[in-house]
């Protein structure tokens, strides 16, 4: 398929000398293509391919915002370009099934590669050269050269025998977000004081990356997350296992590191990722209602997925719904 797509945005605005002006600017104007293949190899084989461009131009919190809050500020980007690419994929899927008796298991096995490029990738970062350690300044900004290379595999199944059941799904996804335009030495938390103190001068081409932290690893990104469920059943009665793994994230902004106390030692304390599990117990009444206790993150892991924001602890809930 093929699309143009054209963007326009009209209206008045706060500019940042704090005055009200009319803002008359096109936002996108792009011709965008896609293709797809899907073969069966096999009757339950099915190999899959598609290459398709995308654009999105920036928010208007993104491109307009100029909030100040508790030592928080946003600062508006009224020039920043749309970020364009696009995402190409590769993947196979197998079913399966088999039936004997009283017992009957189907299910898959899916695996895809993946690459996504972006050019002009809006991220909403800090504002270094506006911010201190009591005041943070955040504004979004443009990514030239981005890729995220990865790979995905999932699977599937389903085994009945009478009242029993035991029900599965598991997925793990692996990926490289890397910006080409980036600097390596200041991928991790030990490179932070490379942009507080840059090793270069304000003449050297990579002076501003320092000053504007931005390192080759993409921010806010696991490279590694996984999820799996099991489900084992008796007639009305499931219990049911989820369990999720998120990697420590390499890169977030680094003036958070010194602006909000322990976090850069708690991300070194658990430099290996977080673990959360979940335990659901329910019982199905006449098909209508349901019964359901729930324990959420059993393990009462400790886990940060943004810095200075942890994550929920353990929780229980009771839970009744019906279908009519």
């Amino acid at each position: 398929g093929v699309r143009f797509q054209f963007e326009t945005m009209r209206g008045d605005t706060v500019q940042p000398d704090s005055v009200y002006r009319p803002v008359n600017i096109i936002t996108v104007q792009h011709p965008l293509a896609g293709v797809t293949f899907n073969y069966h190899v096999l009757p339950f084989t099915h190999i899959r391919a598609s290459i398709s461009q995308g654009v999105r131009s920036a928010s208007l919190n993104e491109r307009f915002s100029n909030l100040s809050l508790a030592g928080l500020r946003t600062e508006p980007a009224p020039d920043i370009k749309p970020e364009t690419g696009y995402s190409a994929e590769l993947g196979i899927t197998q079913y399966f099934g088999i039936q004997r008796g009283r017992s009957k298991l189907s299910g898959y096995v899916d695996v895809a590669g993946f690459i996504m490029h972006f050019r002009n990738m809006i991220e909403f970062l800090i504002d270094i050269p506006k911010s201190s350690l009591t005041k943070l300044s955040f504004q979004a900004q443009n990514l030239t050269d981005v890729y995220i290379y990865g790979i995905e595999g999932n699977l599937g199944f389903r085994y009945e025998y009478g009242k029993f059941l035991l029900a599965g799904n598991a997925g793990i996804t692996a990926i490289e977000p890397v910006n080409y335009g980036g600097l390596k030495v200041l991928d991790g938390d030990a490179a932070t004081i490379l942009v507080l103190n840059p090793p270069v001068n304000s003449k050297d081409p990579n002076f501003y990356k320092y000053i504007r932290d931005v390192p080759y690893t993409l921010k806010y990104r696991s490279k590694v997350t996984s999820t799996e469920s099991l489900t084992l059943g008796w007639g009305i009665v499931n219990f049911v296992t989820n369990y999720r793994y998120l990697s420590r994230m390499e890169n977030v902004d680094k003036l958070l590191l010194f602006a909000i106390p322990g976090t850069y030692n708690f991300r070194k304390a658990n430099a290996g990722g977080w673990h959360l599990l979940d335990f659901i117990l329910s019982c199905t009444i006449r098909g209508r209602h349901v019964i359901s206790a729930h324990v959420f993150n059993a393990l009462n892991w400790q886990y940060m997925i943004l810095p200075g924001n942890i994550g929920e602890q353990r929780s229980v809930a009771l839970q009744y719904k019906v279908a009519f």
